[in-house]
């Protein structure tokens, strides 16, 4: 059994769950510190309520978790990367193992072969959550990226980033409170198309057409794929 980190309290609350008390450390002067939460997205009709984190899992987190960082791009407040599809599942299932949740995913022998649908245990969105999130849920924003027409407002992509992953959450976010949803880096769904798993978001190296909200729900990469420029978001089941 994996020890407890006990810098994290993993009996807080949903809106603490990610938060370390050691989070102010290390932050650069020009940079805005954004502590992990969930957010609570309402659904209606065509899509029920979920949870999602605000931002991508840092690369802070990741290492708290697996005890190790995989991502090129180092930095513990910018997302991890270079993780497939596997990889965040797996995160997922010993996340929610350190936080008493039954694990959502069903493993054997490093497949996913079903799932627990009444667990409470993090997840990936799915990509019509993503999307829906994007948007700002039942708000349904008319921007052409997540949070404005203006992408460089909230987001990292090939014009602004030197091609190189930002710390999560210095761009404005959309109008429920989710950061990073154009651009940094693209982010695994839960949606899977034979070897290929969907993403969604665009990222550092990305054209402002990929980042836009309308092109969503296109994209995809084979799940082994480990890319500097691919990460994740969690998601809970409400």
């Amino acid at each position: 059994m994996k020890e407890l980190d006990k810098s994290i309290d993993y009996n807080s609350p949903i809106d603490e769950c990610f938060q370390d008390p050691n989070w102010d450390e290390e932050v650069k002067a020009d940079e805005k510190i954004i502590k992990p939460e969930f957010i609570l997205v309402e659904g209606n009709t065509n899509i029920g309520s979920f949870y999602i984190s605000n931002i991508p899992v840092t690369q802070e987190l990741f290492k708290k978790v697996m005890s190790k960082n995989p991502s090129e791009n180092v930095g513990d407040k910018k997302p991890v990367e270079t993780v497939s599809w596997m990889d965040a599942i797996t995160f997922c299932n010993e996340l929610s193992l350190l936080k008493n949740y039954s694990p959502y995913y069903i493993l054997e022998a490093g497949t996913v072969v079903s799932l627990d649908k009444d667990s409470k245990g993090y997840r990936l969105p799915s990509k019509k959550e993503w999307i829906f999130a994007a948007v700002c849920g039942n708000q349904k924003t008319q921007y052409i990226f997540s949070g404005s027409n203006n992408l460089s407002e909230v987001g990292w992509f090939n014009c602004n980033s030197l091609l190189k992953t930002h710390s999560c959450g210095q761009k404005k976010s959309n109008s429920i409170g989710l950061f990073d949803m154009s651009g940094n880096v693209w982010e695994w769904t839960s949606d899977v198309k034979e070897n290929d798993a969907f993403v969604c978001g665009g990222s550092v190296r990305s054209s402002a057409k990929e980042c836009e909200i309308l092109s969503q729900g296109n994209f995809t990469y084979p799940i082994n794929t480990r890319d500097s420029v691919i990460g994740f978001r969690l998601a809970k089941s409400y």
